[in-house]
């Protein structure tokens, strides 16, 4: 498959996926910050990971894609943009924990485990490795009818 903006639009436009409307926000936020490197928790099918890792390459950076399972099996990277991605199996915060602490984080996706707690401890964390210019973006935090309520 060919990734190009023809393809961002085209999951826009005619997605079914939770991030698939949001795809091409999430590219151009990247760009237009210049992230060189970009931290994604949560993965699942690679719906967010694809734009991330579209920017990398124009950027010539770094997506670090972190989840507790392995991605999904229809999911694979293609073979242009894989030197541009690195997964990571593990929780975020152990992740974070163990972030080099002079490594500077361009842009956060948060979409992993949706629990208060856990989510809270993330941003705790990154607090301290991030700065005023800085982006962290929080997916689907779980509004009145969302099922599970948690």
């Amino acid at each position: 498959m060919n990734f190009t903006t023809d393809y961002l639009i085209n999951k826009v436009l005619n997605g079914n996926g939770d991030i698939d409307a949001h795809v091409l926000t999430l590219f151009s936020i990247a760009l237009s910050i210049k992230a060189k490197t970009i931290l994604e928790f949560g993965v699942r099918f690679g719906n967010s990971t694809i734009p991330f890792l579209m920017a990398a390459q124009q950027l010539k950076g770094k997506l670090y894609s972190v989840d507790i399972n392995d991605v999904e099996t229809d999911f694979s990277i293609p073979e242009e943009l894989e030197s541009y991605w690195e997964f990571n199996k593990c929780d975020a915060i152990e992740f974070l924990q163990k972030w080099d602490k002079n490594k500077k984080i361009d842009l956060v996706f948060i979409d992993d485990l949706h629990t208060y707690e856990h989510v809270k401890e993330e941003l705790k964390l990154l607090e301290k490795l991030v700065g005023p210019s800085d982006i962290i973006l929080l997916h689907d935090l779980m509004y009145y009818n969302s099922c599970p309520n948690y």
